[in-house]
Protein backbone atom coordinates (compact mmCIF):
# COMPACT_ATOMS: atom_id res chain seq x y z
CA UNK A 1 0.00 0.00 0.00
CA UNK A 2 1.34 3.61 -0.77
CA UNK A 3 1.84 6.08 2.03
CA UNK A 4 2.60 9.73 1.99
CA UNK A 5 5.64 8.87 1.91
CA UNK A 6 6.12 6.87 -1.47
CA UNK A 7 6.67 9.90 -4.35
CA UNK A 8 3.93 9.59 -7.02
CA UNK A 9 2.49 10.81 -10.48
CA UNK A 10 -0.88 10.98 -11.55
CA UNK A 11 -1.56 12.38 -15.68
CA UNK A 12 -5.06 13.95 -15.83
CA UNK A 13 -7.09 16.66 -17.13
CA UNK A 14 -8.12 19.99 -15.10
CA UNK A 15 -10.40 22.61 -14.92
CA UNK A 16 -12.26 25.02 -12.22
CA UNK A 17 -15.79 25.01 -13.13
CA UNK A 18 -16.52 24.67 -16.74
CA UNK A 19 -14.91 20.84 -18.54
CA UNK A 20 -14.58 22.58 -22.20
CA UNK A 21 -11.88 24.73 -20.49
CA UNK A 22 -10.06 21.50 -19.47
CA UNK A 23 -6.16 21.73 -19.97
CA UNK A 24 -3.35 18.92 -19.63
CA UNK A 25 -1.49 18.51 -16.67
CA UNK A 26 1.19 16.22 -14.50
CA UNK A 27 0.37 15.85 -10.94
CA UNK A 28 3.99 15.31 -9.25
CA UNK A 29 3.87 14.22 -5.56
CA UNK A 30 6.37 13.59 -2.93
CA UNK A 31 6.97 14.20 1.23
CA UNK A 32 10.04 16.60 0.17
CA UNK A 33 8.34 19.05 -2.50
CA UNK A 34 4.65 18.51 -1.65
CA UNK A 35 1.63 18.66 -4.28
CA UNK A 36 3.37 20.07 -7.88
CA UNK A 37 1.23 20.72 -10.81
CA UNK A 38 3.36 20.05 -14.48
CA UNK A 39 0.70 22.21 -16.65
CA UNK A 40 0.35 23.11 -20.12
CA UNK A 41 -2.80 25.96 -21.04
CA UNK A 42 -3.70 27.37 -24.64
CA UNK A 43 -6.99 28.67 -23.30
CA UNK A 44 -6.73 32.38 -23.04
CA UNK A 45 -10.37 33.01 -21.05
CA UNK A 46 -9.33 31.25 -18.20
CA UNK A 47 -9.33 32.32 -14.83
CA UNK A 48 -6.43 34.40 -13.55
CA UNK A 49 -6.61 33.21 -9.62
CA UNK A 50 -8.89 30.40 -8.50
CA UNK A 51 -8.54 28.59 -4.86
CA UNK A 52 -8.77 25.18 -6.70
CA UNK A 53 -9.01 23.04 -9.59
CA UNK A 54 -10.80 19.65 -10.27
CA UNK A 55 -8.89 17.12 -12.56
CA UNK A 56 -10.19 13.74 -13.92
CA UNK A 57 -7.28 11.57 -13.74
CA UNK A 58 -6.45 8.91 -16.09
CA UNK A 59 -7.76 6.11 -14.30
CA UNK A 60 -11.34 8.17 -14.08
CA UNK A 61 -10.68 9.16 -10.55
CA UNK A 62 -11.79 12.46 -9.38
CA UNK A 63 -9.00 14.93 -8.50
CA UNK A 64 -9.32 18.32 -6.68
CA UNK A 65 -6.08 20.67 -6.14
CA UNK A 66 -6.18 22.86 -3.27
CA UNK A 67 -4.39 25.96 -3.62
CA UNK A 68 -4.16 29.27 -5.30
CA UNK A 69 -3.60 29.38 -8.73
CA UNK A 70 -3.11 32.03 -10.41
CA UNK A 71 -2.03 32.88 -14.34
CA UNK A 72 -1.43 36.03 -16.12
CA UNK A 73 -2.64 36.91 -19.92
CA UNK A 74 -1.67 39.70 -22.20
CA UNK A 75 -2.98 38.58 -25.47
CA UNK A 76 -5.00 35.60 -27.01
CA UNK A 77 -2.40 33.67 -28.86
CA UNK A 78 -0.65 32.82 -25.59
CA UNK A 79 -0.03 29.09 -24.58
CA UNK A 80 1.38 29.26 -21.02
CA UNK A 81 3.48 26.26 -19.01
CA UNK A 82 4.18 25.79 -15.87
CA UNK A 83 4.91 24.02 -12.22
CA UNK A 84 2.58 24.94 -9.91
CA UNK A 85 2.97 23.65 -5.98
CA UNK A 86 -0.61 23.09 -4.34
CA UNK A 87 -1.46 23.23 -0.02
CA UNK A 88 -3.09 19.73 -0.76
CA UNK A 89 -4.58 17.31 -3.23
CA UNK A 90 -7.69 14.62 -2.65
CA UNK A 91 -8.51 11.88 -4.56
CA UNK A 92 -11.85 10.31 -4.75
CA UNK A 93 -14.40 13.23 -5.42
CA UNK A 94 -14.15 16.95 -6.44
CA UNK A 95 -15.01 19.17 -3.73
CA UNK A 96 -14.83 23.45 -2.80
CA UNK A 97 -12.94 24.91 -1.14
CA UNK A 98 -15.09 25.09 2.22
CA UNK A 99 -16.87 21.53 1.91
CA UNK A 100 -17.28 20.03 5.29
CA UNK A 101 -16.73 16.31 7.08
CA UNK A 102 -16.88 15.01 10.21
CA UNK A 103 -15.19 11.45 9.85
CA UNK A 104 -11.42 10.90 8.71
CA UNK A 105 -9.25 7.66 9.22
CA UNK A 106 -5.54 7.63 9.39
CA UNK A 107 -2.34 5.82 10.12
CA UNK A 108 1.11 7.34 11.76
CA UNK A 109 4.61 6.30 11.18
CA UNK A 110 5.59 3.72 13.49
CA UNK A 111 2.27 3.38 15.07
CA UNK A 112 1.91 -0.35 14.74
CA UNK A 113 4.65 -0.39 16.75
CA UNK A 114 3.71 1.70 19.87
CA UNK A 115 0.87 -0.57 19.56
CA UNK A 116 2.20 -4.18 19.22
CA UNK A 117 4.81 -5.47 17.80
CA UNK A 118 5.11 -5.76 13.96
CA UNK A 119 7.53 -9.73 14.26
CA UNK A 120 4.22 -10.97 16.39
CA UNK A 121 1.47 -10.14 13.78
CA UNK A 122 0.12 -13.18 13.60
CA UNK A 123 -0.20 -13.11 17.30
CA UNK A 124 -3.39 -10.28 17.29
CA UNK A 125 -6.57 -10.86 17.09
CA UNK A 126 -8.54 -8.96 14.34
CA UNK A 127 -11.81 -7.34 15.74
CA UNK A 128 -14.46 -4.72 14.57
CA UNK A 129 -14.34 -3.50 18.29
CA UNK A 130 -11.89 -0.13 19.01
CA UNK A 131 -9.01 -1.26 20.69
CA UNK A 132 -9.40 2.19 22.29
CA UNK A 133 -12.31 4.58 22.59
CA UNK A 134 -12.34 8.43 23.67
CA UNK A 135 -14.81 10.54 23.82
CA UNK A 136 -14.11 14.52 23.61
CA UNK A 137 -16.14 17.68 23.56
CA UNK A 138 -14.64 18.43 19.55
CA UNK A 139 -14.38 14.92 18.58
CA UNK A 140 -14.74 10.67 19.24
CA UNK A 141 -11.67 8.95 18.81
CA UNK A 142 -10.92 5.12 18.64
CA UNK A 143 -8.26 3.20 17.91
CA UNK A 144 -9.38 0.72 15.32
CA UNK A 145 -7.95 -2.47 13.80
CA UNK A 146 -7.24 -2.72 9.62
CA UNK A 147 -6.71 -5.96 8.53
CA UNK A 148 -5.88 -8.32 4.90
CA UNK A 149 -7.68 -11.25 4.92
CA UNK A 150 -7.91 -14.01 2.17
CA UNK A 151 -10.52 -16.32 1.78
CA UNK A 152 -9.95 -20.03 2.85
CA UNK A 153 -10.12 -23.24 0.71
CA UNK A 154 -12.89 -25.83 1.46
CA UNK A 155 -10.12 -28.42 2.27
CA UNK A 156 -8.29 -26.55 4.76
CA UNK A 157 -5.17 -29.20 4.54
CA UNK A 158 -4.20 -27.18 2.15
CA UNK A 159 -3.31 -24.65 4.75
CA UNK A 160 -2.44 -26.02 7.46
CA UNK A 161 -0.38 -28.74 7.97
CA UNK A 162 0.50 -31.28 10.73
CA UNK A 163 3.00 -34.30 10.87
CA UNK A 164 -0.10 -35.95 12.58
CA UNK A 165 -2.28 -37.16 9.86
CA UNK A 166 -5.13 -38.38 11.90
CA UNK A 167 -5.25 -35.13 13.69
CA UNK A 168 -5.29 -33.60 10.38
CA UNK A 169 -8.19 -35.46 8.93
CA UNK A 170 -10.12 -34.81 12.36
CA UNK A 171 -9.37 -30.74 11.72
CA UNK A 172 -10.74 -31.26 8.20
CA UNK A 173 -13.48 -33.26 8.62
CA UNK A 174 -15.01 -30.77 11.85
CA UNK A 175 -13.95 -28.37 8.98
CA UNK A 176 -15.91 -29.50 6.41
CA UNK A 177 -18.93 -29.88 8.71
CA UNK A 178 -19.06 -26.61 10.41
CA UNK A 179 -19.30 -25.30 7.09
CA UNK A 180 -21.99 -27.34 5.60
CA UNK A 181 -24.11 -26.12 8.61
CA UNK A 182 -23.56 -22.24 8.36
CA UNK A 183 -23.20 -22.09 4.18
CA UNK A 184 -22.72 -18.29 4.94
CA UNK A 185 -19.90 -18.50 6.77
CA UNK A 186 -17.46 -17.44 4.04
CA UNK A 187 -14.12 -18.42 6.76
CA UNK A 188 -10.81 -16.17 5.85
CA UNK A 189 -7.29 -16.70 6.83
CA UNK A 190 -5.52 -12.78 8.17
CA UNK A 191 -2.69 -12.07 5.99
CA UNK A 192 -1.91 -8.75 7.70
CA UNK A 193 -2.90 -6.54 10.51
CA UNK A 194 -2.11 -2.76 11.43
CA UNK A 195 -3.83 0.07 13.56
CA UNK A 196 -5.78 3.33 12.23
CA UNK A 197 -6.76 6.71 14.30
CA UNK A 198 -10.23 7.26 13.01
CA UNK A 199 -11.24 10.77 14.44
CA UNK A 200 -15.68 11.63 14.12
CA UNK A 201 -15.88 15.13 14.59
CA UNK A 202 -19.12 16.30 16.57
CA UNK A 203 -19.47 19.59 14.11
CA UNK A 204 -18.32 19.42 10.57
CA UNK A 205 -14.67 20.75 9.41
CA UNK A 206 -12.92 21.53 6.61
CA UNK A 207 -10.13 19.20 5.60
CA UNK A 208 -6.77 21.83 6.41
CA UNK A 209 -9.29 22.33 10.20
CA UNK A 210 -9.26 18.15 9.98
CA UNK A 211 -5.38 18.18 9.06
CA UNK A 212 -4.44 20.72 11.79
CA UNK A 213 -6.22 18.13 14.56
CA UNK A 214 -4.15 15.04 12.94
CA UNK A 215 -0.81 16.95 13.44
CA UNK A 216 -1.59 17.37 17.05
CA UNK A 217 -2.42 14.18 17.44
CA UNK A 218 0.96 13.11 15.37
CA UNK A 219 2.94 15.81 17.64
CA UNK A 220 1.94 13.42 20.76
CA UNK A 221 3.19 9.97 19.40
CA UNK A 222 6.35 11.88 18.41
CA UNK A 223 6.96 13.63 22.27
CA UNK A 224 5.69 9.74 23.43
CA UNK A 225 8.85 7.95 20.92
CA UNK A 226 11.52 10.73 20.58
CA UNK A 227 10.96 11.07 16.76
CA UNK A 228 9.83 12.71 13.88
CA UNK A 229 5.87 11.18 13.61
CA UNK A 230 3.66 12.01 9.98
CA UNK A 231 0.51 11.08 8.77
CA UNK A 232 1.35 7.99 6.41
CA UNK A 233 -2.05 7.32 4.93
CA UNK A 234 -5.21 10.13 5.56
CA UNK A 235 -8.85 8.99 4.00
CA UNK A 236 -11.81 11.03 4.59
CA UNK A 237 -14.87 9.44 4.63
CA UNK A 238 -17.79 10.60 2.04
CA UNK A 239 -21.53 9.02 2.15
CA UNK A 240 -23.64 7.04 5.29
CA UNK A 241 -23.38 4.08 6.48
CA UNK A 242 -22.93 1.11 4.12
CA UNK A 243 -22.62 3.88 1.33
CA UNK A 244 -19.30 5.17 2.97
CA UNK A 245 -16.26 5.82 0.51
CA UNK A 246 -12.58 6.66 0.87
CA UNK A 247 -11.42 10.28 -0.07
CA UNK A 248 -7.56 10.07 0.05
CA UNK A 249 -5.91 13.44 1.32
CA UNK A 250 -2.48 14.20 -0.14
CA UNK A 251 -0.92 16.78 2.22
CA UNK A 252 2.12 18.90 1.03
CA UNK A 253 4.71 18.23 4.06
CA UNK A 254 7.58 20.08 2.75
CA UNK A 255 9.89 17.67 4.49
CA UNK A 256 14.31 17.63 4.38
CA UNK A 257 15.61 14.28 3.75
CA UNK A 258 17.30 13.83 7.19
CA UNK A 259 13.47 14.02 8.40
CA UNK A 260 12.67 11.64 5.96
CA UNK A 261 15.02 9.34 7.04
CA UNK A 262 14.12 10.01 10.43
CA UNK A 263 10.79 9.25 10.44
CA UNK A 264 11.12 6.58 8.26
CA UNK A 265 13.86 4.73 10.67
CA UNK A 266 11.81 1.68 12.29
CA UNK A 267 11.40 1.37 15.91
CA UNK A 268 11.09 -1.47 17.75
CA UNK A 269 8.38 -2.30 20.26
CA UNK A 270 10.40 -4.38 23.03
CA UNK A 271 12.86 -0.92 22.69
CA UNK A 272 10.52 1.42 23.22
CA UNK A 273 9.99 2.87 26.71
CA UNK A 274 6.79 3.80 26.02
CA UNK A 275 4.12 1.58 24.12
CA UNK A 276 0.27 1.34 24.59
CA UNK A 277 0.70 -1.13 27.33
CA UNK A 278 2.43 0.73 29.17
CA UNK A 279 0.04 3.87 30.19
CA UNK A 280 -3.65 4.99 29.70
CA UNK A 281 -3.38 6.44 26.69
CA UNK A 282 -6.98 7.89 26.60
CA UNK A 283 -5.87 9.73 30.01
CA UNK A 284 -2.62 11.03 28.18
CA UNK A 285 -4.46 12.20 24.96
CA UNK A 286 -6.92 14.09 27.07
CA UNK A 287 -3.93 15.70 29.24
CA UNK A 288 -1.94 16.62 25.57
CA UNK A 289 -5.59 18.35 24.35
CA UNK A 290 -5.26 20.41 27.27
CA UNK A 291 -1.19 20.90 27.49
CA UNK A 292 0.07 21.01 23.85
CA UNK A 293 -0.26 24.37 22.57
CA UNK A 294 2.15 25.34 25.29
CA UNK A 295 4.94 23.46 23.64
CA UNK A 296 5.16 23.93 19.81
CA UNK A 297 8.13 25.37 19.84
CA UNK A 298 9.73 22.20 21.33
CA UNK A 299 7.05 19.70 19.10
CA UNK A 300 8.54 21.75 16.27
CA UNK A 301 11.86 21.00 16.48
CA UNK A 302 11.13 17.17 17.57
CA UNK A 303 8.71 16.97 13.97
CA UNK A 304 12.10 18.51 12.04
CA UNK A 305 14.62 16.90 13.78
CA UNK A 306 18.06 15.90 11.34
CA UNK A 307 20.03 14.99 13.45
CA UNK A 308 22.78 17.71 12.39
CA UNK A 309 24.04 20.18 14.52
CA UNK A 310 26.76 22.75 13.88
CA UNK A 311 28.12 25.68 16.14
CA UNK A 312 24.66 28.00 15.48
CA UNK A 313 22.13 25.38 16.14
CA UNK A 314 23.14 24.01 19.36
CA UNK A 315 23.87 27.47 20.77
CA UNK A 316 20.33 28.62 20.17
CA UNK A 317 18.85 25.17 21.33
CA UNK A 318 20.84 25.44 24.89
CA UNK A 319 19.29 28.61 25.32
CA UNK A 320 15.90 27.78 24.33
CA UNK A 321 15.94 24.87 26.51
CA UNK A 322 17.76 26.51 29.65
CA UNK A 323 14.69 28.84 29.38
CA UNK A 324 12.25 26.41 29.72
CA UNK A 325 14.07 25.12 32.58
CA UNK A 326 13.44 28.52 34.32
CA UNK A 327 9.82 28.87 32.67
CA UNK A 328 8.54 24.63 34.74
CA UNK A 329 10.37 26.00 37.87
CA UNK A 330 8.48 29.69 37.74
CA UNK A 331 5.22 27.45 37.30
CA UNK A 332 6.16 25.20 40.20
CA UNK A 333 7.06 28.58 42.12
CA UNK A 334 10.23 28.18 42.85
CA UNK A 335 12.60 30.15 43.78
CA UNK A 336 15.40 31.81 41.49
CA UNK A 337 18.23 30.35 42.78
CA UNK A 338 16.68 26.94 42.19
CA UNK A 339 15.85 27.74 38.57
CA UNK A 340 17.67 25.51 36.43
CA UNK A 341 18.48 23.14 39.45
CA UNK A 342 14.64 22.01 40.25
CA UNK A 343 13.46 20.76 37.25
CA UNK A 344 16.76 18.45 37.15
CA UNK A 345 16.35 17.40 40.51
CA UNK A 346 12.41 16.84 39.87
CA UNK A 347 12.51 14.95 37.19
CA UNK A 348 16.09 13.83 36.20
CA UNK A 349 17.28 10.09 36.58
CA UNK A 350 21.05 9.40 37.96
CA UNK A 351 21.43 8.90 34.76
CA UNK A 352 20.96 12.36 33.40
CA UNK A 353 22.37 14.34 36.32
CA UNK A 354 25.64 11.64 36.18
CA UNK A 355 25.77 12.72 32.29
CA UNK A 356 25.79 16.50 32.48
CA UNK A 357 28.17 15.87 35.75
CA UNK A 358 30.44 14.48 34.02
CA UNK A 359 30.85 16.65 31.01
CA UNK A 360 30.85 20.27 33.37
CA UNK A 361 33.28 17.92 35.82
CA UNK A 362 36.04 18.26 33.58
CA UNK A 363 36.15 21.81 33.98
CA UNK A 364 34.95 22.63 37.84
CA UNK A 365 32.81 21.37 40.68
CA UNK A 366 30.42 23.93 40.49
CA UNK A 367 26.95 22.92 41.37
CA UNK A 368 24.97 21.62 38.18
CA UNK A 369 22.50 24.79 38.11
CA UNK A 370 25.18 27.09 38.49
CA UNK A 371 27.14 25.41 35.01
CA UNK A 372 23.80 25.71 33.45
CA UNK A 373 22.99 29.11 33.96
CA UNK A 374 26.73 30.17 33.51
CA UNK A 375 26.63 28.38 29.99
CA UNK A 376 23.26 30.29 28.96
CA UNK A 377 24.55 33.29 29.95
CA UNK A 378 28.19 32.96 27.75
CA UNK A 379 26.22 31.74 24.61
CA UNK A 380 23.41 34.69 24.68
CA UNK A 381 25.87 37.86 26.48
CA UNK A 382 28.15 38.60 23.96
CA UNK A 383 30.01 40.08 26.96
CA UNK A 384 30.08 37.47 29.22
CA UNK A 385 33.45 36.15 30.01
CA UNK A 386 33.77 32.87 28.20
CA UNK A 387 35.20 30.48 31.10
CA UNK A 388 32.88 27.41 29.76
CA UNK A 389 32.56 27.47 25.99
CA UNK A 390 36.57 27.37 25.50
CA UNK A 391 36.57 23.94 27.57
CA UNK A 392 33.39 22.44 25.72
CA UNK A 393 33.64 20.35 22.52
CA UNK A 394 30.54 21.00 20.15
CA UNK A 395 30.14 17.35 20.95
CA UNK A 396 29.35 17.57 24.28
CA UNK A 397 27.76 20.90 23.77
CA UNK A 398 25.28 18.84 21.82
CA UNK A 399 24.89 16.21 24.90
CA UNK A 400 24.42 18.74 26.99
CA UNK A 401 21.40 20.29 24.51
CA UNK A 402 20.37 16.55 24.41
CA UNK A 403 19.66 15.93 28.11
CA UNK A 404 18.16 19.44 28.71
CA UNK A 405 16.12 18.68 25.92
CA UNK A 406 14.53 15.11 27.35
CA UNK A 407 14.59 16.90 30.80
CA UNK A 408 12.24 19.33 29.38
CA UNK A 409 10.13 16.25 27.20
CA UNK A 410 10.14 14.62 30.85
CA UNK A 411 7.91 17.62 32.34
CA UNK A 412 5.11 17.68 29.61
CA UNK A 413 5.10 13.18 29.58
CA UNK A 414 4.99 14.32 33.96
CA UNK A 415 2.11 16.40 33.06
CA UNK A 416 0.29 13.51 30.45
CA UNK A 417 0.53 11.82 34.23
CA UNK A 418 3.19 9.14 32.46
CA UNK A 419 4.89 7.24 35.47
CA UNK A 420 8.02 8.96 36.62
CA UNK A 421 10.16 5.35 36.37
CA UNK A 422 8.77 5.09 33.02
CA UNK A 423 10.12 8.62 32.17
CA UNK A 424 13.39 7.67 33.26
CA UNK A 425 13.26 4.83 31.35
CA UNK A 426 12.58 7.16 28.37
CA UNK A 427 15.60 9.08 30.29
CA UNK A 428 17.82 6.64 29.55
CA UNK A 429 17.07 5.26 26.28
CA UNK A 430 17.40 8.58 24.32
CA UNK A 431 20.32 10.36 25.83
CA UNK A 432 24.11 9.26 26.26
CA UNK A 433 25.56 6.91 28.90
CA UNK A 434 28.68 8.01 30.73
CA UNK A 435 30.90 6.04 28.18
CA UNK A 436 29.76 7.76 25.49
CA UNK A 437 30.10 12.11 27.40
Amino acid sequence: MLTLFDPDEWIGEFYVEDYAKRFPGRVNYSPEQGIILDYSIEDCNFPENTKYLLGILSKGEKCTLFGNFNLKYSGPEIRYHGKHPFVFMTIGAHLKENDLFNDVIFTLTNLQEFFFPKGYKDFVKFSKKPLIELQRPEYNLSVENNASFKFMNRDITSMIYSHNTEALDQLKEAYTLIENKYPDSNFMLKEDISYNIHLTFNADKTIPDILNNIHEVADLFSVLTYKPVYPETIRILLGEDKNKRLLSIYPTLLLGKRSIDLIKKEKFHFHMPITNSKIDLPTVIQNWERISNNYSTLVSGLQHETNFRDEHSIHGEIVLYVTQLESISMKNGKKRIEKYEYPIGQLGSDHIRDGLNSIFGKINNHKLGKNIGDLRDEIAHVGKPKKLLPKLSLGELVYIGQYLQVIIISSILSELEIPIKIIHEYQKEFTPGLGKV
